[in-house]
């Protein structure tokens, strides 16, 4: 089955998922940069669990990125 074919709620754990184990790898910057507009498009569902992992994800890459410029 293509991945396209998943139910929507698989692919988002799977994405985030991705975007974790980048970040794991030291790929932090392309994990927020991955992840940062694709949570914008969101207006609504913030009390979802996805959408709370997507964000304590986004605010800790968002944090590292804060350090290491100071």
């Amino acid at each position: 089955m293509p991945f396209a074919a998943y139910r929507p709620d698989h692919r988002a754990r799977v994405e985030l998922a991705a975007i974790r184990l980048w970040a794991e790898q030291g790929r932090r910057a392309e994990a927020r940069d991955l992840l940062a507009p694709v949570y914008t498009w969101f207006n609504e569902g913030f009390d979802t669990a996805d959408l709370k992992q997507a964000k304590a994800l986004l605010d800790q890459l968002m944090e590292s990125a804060i350090v290491a410029e100071g």
